[in-house]
């Protein structure tokens, strides 16, 4: 018989050696194992960094089809004891906005810890669309868990891992079932210093839970379509903040929005939050504010007297408390201490609607 017998490293890639550049490091894709890939539902399917399928059968609107591209809530995480954590990275391009730091709009940034330990370390720094990064270094091999967060307004093309040598990778600690956030560019993590101070990426630290990020920036406006494709998902419980963007579509939209998730999910938790106060440059559309905010109390209410127990609604208004627009950039979008106090705001709402389930 000539059948030819495999060697091990054929049957199994993890199992072959590889060789080191002449840095010392060898390089793992994102979404290679042991690296566990978060924030893209569709990349088994699709193969690209993208928050929505590349061919949904919905059609989306224009907007959130190119927005899709943005990477906020990508995350890797693995275990090593490399001495030094590289990042290879080719971003879409190298655009930046004149509100919001280019770390937080195209930056990566690292935390080393277990699930509900973890701590920041650095965060990248660079002008370039490609770029070597060395995010992390120690002095002696120490076997530890590593985040890293992927841009919150940027797209990214290729994203590897580079580690020294000899140095161990594992599978991370296993994270809870994912809650999915639907909004607005403050959801998309507008605007954050840094993505690890998005509240998503707050929340899922806090929480040791993976959160999906579904924000996108000013186009969050809850048509049916996007309804459709995030139906498509299976989290624990959905987030729903996108009265910002929809206005005066706000009111009409949400119920047909809750009704396409509810009919996809019957049992599925979802927590319908109201925007947060702006500061007195945009008085006028504060105005509107009091009467969603009593409509939104409505129309999940009137699901409620239908017997569906499992939708609430939360009056966003004073998601800062006495600092208000004080904990903005721009009288309306976030900055981190506003990221930390909406995240303050939320937890113990998410907690008590996740308690025992799971």
């Amino acid at each position: 018989m000539n059948r030819k017998i495999l060697s091990i490293e054929e049957c199994d890639s993890l199992m072959a050696g590889r060789t080191a550049d002449a840095s010392g490091l060898v390089w793992f894709d994102a979404s290679e194992a042991p690296v566990e890939l978060t924030g893209f539902p569709w990349f088994d399917t699709d193969h690209v960094y993208r928050r929505l399928p590349l061919n949904p059968a919905w059609k989306l609107p224009e907007a959130v089809d190119s927005l899709a591209w943005c990477t906020a809530g990508g995350k890797v995480r693995f275990k090593t004891d490399s001495t030094r954590i590289v990042v290879r990275v080719k971003l879409t391009d190298n655009n930046i906005m004149d509100h919001m730091p280019r770390t937080g709009s195209n930056g990566f940034d690292i935390y080393r810890g277990a699930p509900g330990r973890e701590t920041y370390f650095y965060t990248t720094r660079t002008c370039g669309p490609e770029y070597d990064f060395q995010l992390f270094r120690q002095p002696r091999r120490k076997l530890d868990t590593f985040t890293i967060n992927f841009p919150l307004y940027k797209g990214v093309r290729e994203f590897q891992i580079g580690i020294e040598a000899g140095a161990k990778i594992l599978p991370p600690e296993p994270l809870k079932k994912y809650v999915a956030v639907y909004g607005t560019s403050i959801t998309q993590g507008g605007c954050a210093s840094r993505p690890g101070m998005a509240s998503t990426n707050i929340l899922s630290r806090r929480l040791s839970r993976h959160f999906l990020n579904f924000g996108f920036s000013g186009s969050g406006r809850g048509e049916p379509e996007v309804a459709h494709i995030l139906a498509e998902l299976d989290p624990v419980m959905y987030l729903l903040d996108f009265e910002a963007n929809a206005c005066g579509d706000y009111i009409p939209r949400l119920p047909g929005f809750l009704r396409i998730l509810r009919e996809a999910h019957p049992e599925t938790p979802i927590l319908v939050l109201s925007e947060y106060h702006y500061s007195m440059q945009y008085a006028d559309h504060e105005k509107v504010k009091a009467a969603h905010v009593r409509e939104q109390h409505r129309i999940v209410d009137s699901f409620r007297k239908n017997g569906d127990g499992n939708m609430w609604s939360v009056d966003g208004r004073n998601q800062f408390g006495a600092l208000g627009p004080e904990a903005t950039v721009d009288g309306i979008h976030a900055t981190d201490l506003g990221f930390q106090l909406q995240a303050d705001f939320l937890l113990p709402r998410i907690r008590r609607i996740l308690a025992g389930r799971d």
